[in-house]
């Protein structure tokens, strides 16, 4: 199945109500719903069987007078401050919502993955009603998505934009209609183009728009300086935009571990209706860890600062 076909199958429902309820915190159904740094998300959450809960900050529940990592609720309210996934899932192929669960290491928490038929542990979205258990990677769309023949890529957001903002809407390029508040959709900041995660799916209607897009802008390519920084734990790629701004919203970047290196680029608008744009690769060096990257925004519009743990020496 290519990657268009997963995708479409991947399409949410909203849920009917406006309060949800999760074990103690009531949530509105936009807030459970939404996941405003999704694209920020770490990757234990992500994997069948976490090691850590590597949480940046942690946030206390109302029951502990610190943050404890074998309370759930500590777990689950550090969760829903940093959002980096929806709490409350609707997928096409279950007819209940799905709740997202984030276990102490000390409660041994596994269960068998009723999509793939495998193992995962600490970390799922459950269904109360029928015991149904799936892994994050295997109930949520992919986080990028490459499109097969422009190379381009979309990235996975949901609309967080809110009626009392006029402008705010996000609509599908494709079928022009809305996106619905709190769901879902693939965007692409470069191209200004975003769809549903079911129009995604029409690779042929893609194609077009893309094409369209890129024939009607001229491009300058743009060369930015870099240097490494070291410290005793981690790296830091600077990449110095000069004179020039992008904002975070222009630039892309990611990490590619089958051959060790950052990517970065960006496109941004300037004068006489035309286009700055770079695209630049760098080695990851070899003692790094490259599950514990990120990107640190303090230094935007002026400069992309990436930070990349070291691996601790035994």
């Amino acid at each position: 199945m290519n990657l268009f076909a997963r995708v479409a199958q991947s399409s949410f429902l909203a849920l009917p109500i406006n309060v949800l309820i999760v074990r103690e915190f009531n949530l509105h159904k936009f807030c459970a719903e939404s996941a405003p740094n999704l694209d920020k998300c770490p990757p234990f959450l992500r994997t069948v069987k976490p090691d850590q809960h590597d949480f940046r900050r942690t946030h206390k529940c109302g029951n502990c007078e610190e943050f404890l990592d074998d309370c759930c609720d500590c777990l689950l309210q550090t969760h829903l401050n940093h959002g980096f996934l929806p709490t409350i899932l609707h997928p096409k192929q279950h007819p209940h919502f799905l709740n997202f669960i984030i276990m102490p290491f000390k409660y041994n928490y596994q269960y068998k993955c009723c999509i793939c038929d495998k193992l995962g542990s600490s970390v799922s979205y459950k269904c109360y009603d029928c015991f149904y258990d799936v892994h994050v990677n295997c109930v949520l769309p992919d986080l990028i998505i490459k499109t097969k023949n422009s190379g381009h890529r979309f990235f996975l957001i949901f609309n967080s934009s809110s009626d009392d903002k006029p402008g705010s809407k996000h609509q599908c390029d494709i079928c022009n209609k809305e996106i619905d508040l709190g769901q879902p959709f693939y965007r692409c900041s470069m191209l200004d183009l975003q769809f549903h995660l079911r129009c995604m799916a029409d690779e042929r209607q893609v194609d077009v728009l893309i094409s369209n897009k890129k024939l009607t802008r001229v491009y300058e390519d743009f060369e930015p300086t870099s240097d490494w920084l070291e410290r005793s734990e981690d790296y830091s790629l600077v990449v110095d935009f000069d004179d020039f701004e992008f904002k975070e919203e222009e630039i892309y970047w990611f990490v590619d571990p089958s051959n060790s290196m950052i990517v970065v680029m960006g496109e941004r608008p300037i004068p006489n209706n035309k286009w700055l744009r770079f695209n630049k690769k760098f080695h990851i060096p070899k003692n790094s860890d490259v599950a514990k990257i990120h990107m640190d925004p303090r230094f935007l519009p002026d400069a992309l600062v990436i930070i990349i743990q070291k691996i601790p020496k035994l």
